[in-house]
């Protein structure tokens, strides 16, 4: 009997060759043609590559895997699969890496619920980078040298193979991926959490500028040498995160990116933010209950949790601080709550009004002697004393009888009164309230009257008089919303008339002021471009002169570029967007080579600057030139369509460009096509009040 062996060659079955993981010098190492990873003692190491261009490594490293307590971190073994991937033994948790075309995914394999209570919630260690960003896609980390990577948003996916988006949020310097627990609850297991981490190469490298996505409800504190504004915008995703930024007496606008405050699941809404214990407290409404956090001198910021969860919504925060404590009021459904800050953390909830009426819109100050509260209700405006411990001093009273819209209180302290500013009507009054409680003025004093409607004040003071601003529509059919302010004394007479303190087309709202050592800083919802809405500010002296007309932004960020259009001509292939450099979204383009794929511009070139926004391009080749279309927001309230040309050689023809339709109403959302010879242009159109489809034909 012979035995007759034969060899056959046994295969890796590796997704692709290429991409596998290989164990060599002491790591996991792969590779593709942007980028090189390497796996050692659980730490993944990148490096972005463009051309012979090397990042330096960027590392990411599970830090802790939890649900209420600890799950899994502490890495107990590594293995390369039969698939080419690096498998990192968790315990009950396995975290899979796989090298591929569009970087390195990261992910966690689950077969079974994870044990505790709560959220499933995995934080990620990062070091190497220079900087972070956030975006709609994902986290966005830079090599000192300008490459990088995106850390993208993961995915949940179940055994039944239903799949959830997981967003990737920045939280006190690490990532962190949050699986609800109501997801958990739905799951098959086992399942998977895939996050990944991909090499970025930009069109266009990103540079200081606006933020080019929606910022709305500013509010600011102030210190002896500063200020901190907070808001929410939209930077990251369709849902609000809480920003801020330090703003000097002069009105320099520190933090070029923003200080996120929390980017935590769901919206985080209408802040407010006060001063206790030599750092900044920032409440916030999330995800209908009730949050809070704190910003250091040092920009450090620590989440303080839930404030107040109920069944009902919790929202219109407003804090005072008082030294090393502070007061947090806000609107729960429809009654008011307190709850006071003893410079560490927040104490239970207490009810300030909570009848069967309607009670909303509170806002708080601080005196030597207490707190007040004052807020809404369907008989007027009302107020609550509390004590220096944030406990309730005798009863509620009314302030005024004919407070209107629930009032929209703002409240200071003036060193003797405590002073409130509220709606009558279409205007704003104000009225003094001491410190036991007797109101001096019951009927108000008229401090922003005219024209159309004044509401949503403000009120701060200094030494010697205060400043109360608010939104106006005495110029509505020019100008739109705009912010006035007027200036009175301690006795509530005036001092001048109401000025102009932000006149830009469209709308100016919902401004908020403090004071500091150079006089008042004040903040507003700006909407001027006709684009996405930006957090403007500017300077008012105790004189009551408006330092900067213009205002500045506050809202800022590495540029936006968005909306990204192709053309392809005979030699040269171009890429156009819009861009937010600047306030307001131009149109910007670079050029490739059509053929071999290589950039012909160094820096993007402008088709168009022109003053506000300009958004939603389309490009396309007429057989001579490209021709780029947009909407446009340059002639005032209502939005048209301007086109321009550009040669091959990259020559903008039309500098200021070409007029297209500027009917009444609005036009938008142009798009463009060509027959070798002729263009047309189509676009949405509101000249008939609904929208309508249009078209013009454009030669040469």
């Amino acid at each position: 009997m012979v035995l007759v062996q034969t060899e056959q060659e046994i295969r890796n079955p590796v997704r692709n060759e290429r991409l596998a993981f290989v164990a060599k010098q002491g790591a996991f190492r792969g590779n593709y043609v942007n980028h090189d990873a390497r796996v050692a003692r659980g730490v993944v190491g990148v490096t972005a590559k463009r051309g012979t261009q090397l990042s330096s490594d960027i590392a990411f490293e599970t830090h802790a895997v939890s649900r209420g307590e600890p799950i899994a971190s502490t890495l107990r073994g590594s293995r390369l699969s039969m698939l080419g991937t690096v498998e990192l033994d968790r315990g009950s948790v396995v975290e899979e890496i796989e090298n591929r075309e569009e970087g390195v995914e990261q992910r966690w394999h689950f077969d079974n619920a994870p044990s505790g209570t709560g959220d499933l919630v995995i934080s990620v260690a990062v070091t190497g980078h220079a900087s972070v960003a956030t975006s709609k896609h994902g986290l966005h980390f830079l090599a000192a040298d300008g490459l990088g990577f995106r850390y993208s948003h993961g995915r949940w996916l179940d055994g039944a193979g239903e799949a959830w988006d997981v967003p990737a949020t920045w939280e006190n310097g690490k990532i962190v991926l949050r699986v609800p627990q109501q997801l958990l609850d739905v799951t098959v297991f086992p399942a998977t959490l895939d996050p990944t981490i991909e090499a970025e190469e930009g069109v266009d490298d990103p540079i200081s500028g606006t933020l080019g996505q929606n910022a709305v409800a500013p509010a600011i504190a102030s210190r002896v040498d500063g200020f901190l504004a907070v808001w929410a915008d939209q930077r990251a995703s369709a849902q609000h995160d809480i920003y801020a930024s330090r703003i000097t007496p002069s009105g320099v606008v520190l933090d070029s990116r923003g200080i996120l405050v929390n980017a935590a699941t769901g919206t985080q809404t209408a802040p407010a933010v006060g001063r206790a214990n030599e750092r900044y407290v920032v409440a916030f409404s999330s995800a209908g209950d009730l949050a809070a956090a704190t910003v250091d001198d040092e920009n450090v910021v620590t989440q303080l949790g839930t404030v107040h969860a109920t069944a009902a919504v919790e929202t219109a925060p407003s804090i005072a601080g008082n030294g090393t404590n502070a007061v947090l009021a806000w609107q729960s459904g429809s009654d008011v709550y307190q709850s006071f800050y003893n410079g560490t953390s927040f104490g239970a909830p207490v009810a300030i009004a909570a009848t069967a009426a309607n009670e909303t819109d509170p806002a708080v100050a601080a005196s030597p002697m207490g707190y007040l509260v004052v807020y809404g209700d369907d008989a007027g405006l009302k107020g609550q004393l509390l004590d220096l411990a944030g406990a309730p001093s005798g009863t509620a009273f009314t302030i005024n009888l004919n407070s209107t819209t629930g009032g929209e209180p703002a409240a200071t302290f003036n060193g003797t009164d405590y002073v409130v500013t509220f709606n009558i009507g279409s205007d704003v009054y104000g009225a003094r309230v001491t410190t036991v409680g007797t109101v001096t003025d019951p009927n108000g004093v008229a401090l922003g009257s005219g024209v159309g409607l004044q509401n949503t004040s403000t009120v701060n003071c200094d030494s010697s008089a205060c400043l109360v601003a608010w939104n106006d529509t005495r110029d509505l059919a020019t100008t739109g919303y705009d912010i006035y302010g007027q200036r009175f004394n301690f006795d509530m007479t005036l001092e001048g008339t109401n000025f102009a303190i932000q006149t830009a087309a469209r709308y100016q709202v919902t401004p908020a002021f403090a004071i500091g050592s150079a006089g008042y800083i004040g903040v507003w919802d700006d909407g001027r471009t006709g684009g996405n809405s930006q957090i403007i500010g500017t300077g008012v002296t105790s004189a009551g002169a408006v330092t900067d007309a213009v205002g500045f932004v506050v809202t800022r960020n590495n540029n936006n570029e968005q909306e990204a259009v192709t053309s392809h001509g005979p030699t040269t292939e171009v890429v156009g967007w819009a861009d937010s450099r600047v306030l307001g979204n131009d149109i910007m383009t670079v050029r490739y080579n059509g053929t071999g794929g290589a950039r012909l511009d160094g820096t993007a070139r402008t088709v168009s600057g022109a003053e506000h926004d300009q958004s939603t391009p389309a490009v396309v080749w007429d057989g001579t030139n490209f021709v780029y279309v947009w909407s446009d927001a340059r002639n005032g309230l209502n939005r048209d369509i301007y086109a321009a040309r550009m040669s091959t050689d990259g020559t903008v023809l039309d500098a200021t460009g070409l007029a297209i339709s500027t009917a009444t109403g609005d036009q938008l959302v142009p798009d463009v096509a060509s027959s070798g010879t002729n263009s047309l242009v189509v676009w949405m159109d509101r000249r008939a009040g609904n929208f309508d489809i249009y078209g013009a034909l454009v030669t040469g």
